[in-house]
C-alpha cells in the first residue's frame, strides 16, 4: 500500500516522539519539513544534546516550547528559551527543573503571569516562604508589581493546598474550584 504525505507525516511524528528511535534517525527527523515532526523530536527525552541544539532557533515556537518543556534540554539553551518571544516558550523554561535559579530569578519580572508561575512553580514552600518574608522587609525592590502578586497568589495557593492535602477538610468540587479560580487568575 502506497503512503500519502499525511500517512508518512504520522509515521515520522511517531518515530519522532519515541525514545528508542536512533540518534542518527532523530538528527535526521530535526530537519524535517513537518513542525509536528520537529516538535516531537525536540520534546523526546532521548534526544542527544547536539540535536536539541539545532532545534534552538527553530521558528516554529511549538517546536521551542517543546524544547524548553524537555528536562534533558541543556540549561545554557533553557537560559536562551527564556528570553524567548512566545510566552509558551518562557513558561515552560521557568518551570523546567534543568532551568538555573538565576533564571527563574529573571523570569519572576517576566510580563505574563503564566511565565512568572511557571519559575515560582520550582521554588520549594521554605524558599517562596523566605522569599516573601524578604519582601515584606522591604527587600527586593527590583520585583515588579506583577512579581509581587504572583509570589503573594503563589503562597496563597500553597497554603490551600496544604490545607486540603493536611486535613482532608475541602471536599472534590471545591479543590477543583480553587484550581478553576488559580487558572482563571493566571
Amino acid at each position: 500500500m502506497a503512503h500519502t504525505p499525511k500517512e508518512t507525516a504520522e509515521e515520522a511524528r511517531r518515530r519522532a516522539g519515541d525514545p528508542s528511535t536512533s540518534a542518527r534517525e532523530l538528527f535526521s527527523l530535526a530537519s524535517h519539513t513537518d513542525a509536528g515532526v520537529r516538535e516531537r523530536v525536540a520534546g523526546n527525552p532521548a534526544t542527544p544534546e547536539y540535536v536539541l541544539l539545532l532545534l534552538n532557533q527553530d521558528a516554529d515556537y511549538m517546536v521551542r516550547a517543546a524544547l524548553a518543556n524537555n528536562h534533558a534540554t541543556p540549561a545554557a539553551v533553557l537560559a536562551g528559551l527564556s528570553q524567548d518571544p512566545s510566552f509558551l516558550v518562557r513558561q515552560f523554561a521557568a518551570s523546567n527543573p534543568t532551568t538555573t535559579a538565576p533564571v527563574r530569578w529573571m523570569l519572576l519580572n517576566d510580563a505574563s503571569a503564566p511565565v512568572r508561575h511557571g519559575a515560582l512553580s520550582r521554588w520549594s514552600d521554605e524558599d517562596l516562604a523566605g522569599l516573601y518574608r524578604q519582601v515584606d522587609a522591604g527587600e527586593h525592590q527590583e520585583l515588579s508589581t506583577g512579581a509581587l502578586v504572583s509570589i503573594v497568589m503563589e503562597c496563597s495557593l500553597r497554603q490551600i493546598v496544604n490545607l486540603v492535602d493536611v486535613n482532608n477538610a475541602l471536599d472534590p468540587r471545591l479543590r477543583a474550584a480553587v484550581t478553576t479560580i488559580w487558572t482563571d487568575l493566571l
